[in-house]
């Protein structure tokens, strides 16, 4: 990936690990300390979609189970993602053009 490139994930511990790149975690359902409904999803929505639009990229790792998180189906039902790579261990998308 560029090294200027915006990287959301579910795995930033991880990305970080192994790249040395700082990312930004996917938007939380709930607060994983409470439990209670994360009020802000909307607006980091809305943060990821503009990123997602500029050329981010979304990350997920299989070994990084975060049931908090918004998963990666319904990542995948609310922007129209296209898979850049895919291995056993996660996969890498980008924002399809839009037409």
């Amino acid at each position: 990936l560029p090294d200027s490139a915006i990287i959301y994930t579910n795995a930033p511990d991880v990305i970080r690990y192994h790249t040395d790149r700082a990312s930004i975690m996917l938007p939380a359902v709930t607060n994983p300390g409470t439990q209670q409904e994360n009020q802000h999803l909307l607006t980091e929505l809305n943060a990821m979609n503009k990123d997602l639009r500029d050329g981010a990229y979304v990350i997920f790792n299989s070994g990084s189970q975060r049931p908090y998180l918004l998963s990666e189906a319904a990542i995948r039902s609310l922007f129209p993602l296209r898979s850049k790579y895919e291995s056993d261990d996660g996969r890498i998308y980008q924002m399809q053009e839009v037409q």
